[in-house]
């Protein structure tokens, strides 16, 4: 049958206001929304309230065979069961307080607030305002319930928790697989990069010396952006084009010369950009060594 929820209940009401004043490191839990926001009462991070022996609000007493829901905010709705003898605990003015007349219809309401379908569906509706959600009492009491008798509640509740049982099964076999996968992930990259992922071929080159080459690279790059930058700066000229191209000055050459003083009697003296697109036309052509950072070319001998 359908049934007023308030009909199923002997006493409803909210947390009191202004409790933060009680707030300590040891006393009774302060049960607050973020509490029940999975719809499940967790008091690992609850607060914990100091109150005097005749302070307002020891109404919200909370006992076993209770039931909690979150009446605002962004867990509006949200709703949790007490199903254990707890320690002394009240209520914040966010969260409402049921205390069902028959206790072991308790488990039943539970689910049914959960239900997209039903409990949860018509509390939805019920909520008002804009930014920060609220869910009066009156109107939590006068949600409707679809009552079955006990013993079938009861069936409902077993098959449900077996379900949710074989849920979270699951749930805690995948995150252990997606952790063993991270660790596994971790493992292959700490062997590729320690030199362990695949078989060592002592032929090539160390890191070290390609460290040294890269670095000398750019050593020279920027030795001769800053040549090429300071002469911009003084004087602006077109390329020198009766200037001699690198196979004729290193043709002239007695021996090898530094690439900046290539370039610096080339044609490209005022263009770091075209020394170097000429270089790469006749890398064939000539050979290159290095001292420390410096590089020098060479014409390869065709004898």
């Amino acid at each position: 049958m359908w049934v007023r929820n308030n009909e199923l209940l002997y006493f409803v009401t909210s947390g009191s206001r202004d409790w933060k004043k009680y707030y300590s490191d040891y006393g009774a839990y302060f049960i607050r929304t973020q509490d029940i926001k999975t719809n499940k009462l967790e008091l690992d991070n609850a607060a914990h309230v100091d109150l005097p022996k005749n302070v307002e609000g020891k109404r919200s007493l909370v006992e076993k065979g209770d039931l909690l829901m979150t009446i605002t905010g962004a867990n509006v709705g949200k709703v949790a069961i007490v199903d254990q003898k707890i320690p002394e605990a009240y209520i914040s003015q966010s969260v409402a307080l049921m205390k069902p007349i028959d206790p072991e219809i308790t488990p039943y309401l539970h689910y049914y607030f959960q239900s997209d379908s039903f409990g949860s569906k018509m509390i939805n509706e019920l909520v008002y305002g804009v930014g920060r959600p609220v869910l009066s009492l009156e109107n939590m009491r006068e949600v409707a319930v679809a009552l079955p008798c006990l013993e079938e509640q009861k069936v409902i509740v077993s098959e449900l928790e077996l379900k949710f049982s074989t849920i979270e099964k699951i749930e805690n076999e995948l995150i252990s697989a997606v952790n063993k996968a991270e660790m596994l992930r971790q493992s292959i990259l700490k062997k590729a990069f320690s030199g362990q992922l695949v078989k060592q071929n002592n032929e090539e080159e160390p890191a070290f010396k390609l460290l040294m080459r890269v670095q000398a690279e750019k050593q020279i790059h920027l030795e001769l952006k800053k040549i090429q930058k300071s002469k911009t700066q003084k004087n602006k000229k077109p390329m020198n084009t009766e200037s001699p191209d690198i196979l004729d000055i290193l043709k002239k050459a007695k021996g090898p010369m530094s690439a900046v003083e290539v370039w610096q009697e080339s044609k490209h003296r005022d263009s770091i950009e075209s020394f170097y697109a000429e270089l790469k036309t006749i890398q064939s052509k000539i050979s290159e060594t290095r001292k420390e950072t410096e590089s020098f070319l060479e014409l390869i001998n065709e004898d």
